[in-house]
């Protein structure tokens, strides 16, 4: 995580792989998988979080089970209250 504020970070997940021939697969056998995210906490709500979220940042066609198609970029929000 990347504190870019007192009440913001930026957080950026990575993964490679490198898997093995399957003649089931299509798209790459190498690929990179990140994730951002932005956070934010109100700093007169101290018992609430905002995150928006980039899942498969690069839009990457890497199937993770051989013959299914793999899902495409993904667009998420998040509101947690702590009580």
């Amino acid at each position: 995580s990347l504190p870019v504020t007192n009440q913001m970070d930026v957080l950026f997940d990575n993964e490679i792989r490198r898997q093995a021939r399957n003649d089931l697969r299509e798209g790459t056998r190498t690929p990179l998988i990140s994730s951002l995210a932005l956070s934010y906490q109100p700093a007169d709500y101290k018992n609430l979080a905002l995150v928006g979220v980039v899942d498969n940042l690069f839009n990457s066609t890497f199937e993770e089970v051989p013959g299914v198609p793999p899902q495409g970029r993904i667009f998420a929000f998040n509101l947690t209250l702590n009580w």
